[in-house]
């Protein structure tokens, strides 16, 4: 079995398993690395001075069902800046039907 094969059994596996609440804002184990998260990110941007995202393109690797990037538009990102890859199709799929103006494309 290649790489590609064990990531996505791997995933598939957890799905079963954790039927999804794994992600949910009411696990507080998840909660709690969505904030950590976007306090650090916050904090990068802000010591870089990198405070208008109008005009930056941004690319987010494994972006799942891409809640990364949609943040990104809280802080002043424009959905076609934004671009996300993810191994898992399932995942694209949703991304591109919970918004549809940002770039994702199934890859590794």
């Amino acid at each position: 079995m290649d790489e590609l094969e064990r990531i996505k059994k791997a995933y598939e596996k957890r799905k079963i398993e954790q039927k999804d609440k794994i992600y949910s804002y009411f696990n507080k184990g998840n909660l709690f690395i969505v904030h950590q998260r976007e306090k650090a990110l916050l904090k990068v941007l802000n010591r870089f001075n990198i405070l208008d995202l109008s005009d930056k393109k941004i690319l987010d690797v494994g972006c799942g069902t891409g809640g990364t990037l949609r943040r990104f538009i809280d802080y002043g990102a424009k959905p076609e800046n934004l671009y996300g890859i993810d191994l898992l199709e399932d995942r694209i799929e949703v991304a591109k039907q919970l918004h549809p103006k940002i770039n994702f494309i199934c890859g590794d």
